[in-house]
């Protein structure tokens, strides 16, 4: 097969090689460091746009991953809000009067009752 734009480059580094090696600038049994992509022709400006869609694919990936756990996080919040709310049938009036403990008089002074530096 030699109708890609790889395989024809793949031929031009095989004739060079060959090139170099009837010149005698290179050995038979030497390996030719040379790498084949540099007979390759490549667009960079396709390059780039392979490159731009690779990377908004994956802000794609990482933005629906964001989206998964937000909505999983919410779930759990749920979840532990209905914990918390408690028993449904317990009706608490905070508006209610204070019960027998609302006469503050007879506590004691707090501020008399601080402990003095040589008791500890």
């Amino acid at each position: 097969n030699n109708r890609s734009k790889t395989s024809i480059g793949l031929m031009w580094w095989f004739l060079s090689r060959e090139v170099l090696r009837l010149r005698r600038q290179i050995e038979r049994d030497q390996e030719w460091d040379v790498m084949i992509d540099m007979f390759i022709y490549r667009d960079m400006e396709q390059q780039e746009r392979d490159e731009k869609a690779a990377q908004a694919e994956k802000e794609a990936q990482a933005y629906a991953q964001m989206e998964s756990d937000n909505a999983n996080n919410a779930a759990a919040n749920n979840e532990n809000e209905n914990n918390w709310i408690g028993d449904e049938n317990q009706n608490v009036d905070w508006n209610k009067e204070q019960s027998d403990n609302s006469d503050w008089s007879n506590q004691k002074d707090w501020d008399n009752s601080v402990a003095s530096a040589d008791s500890w």
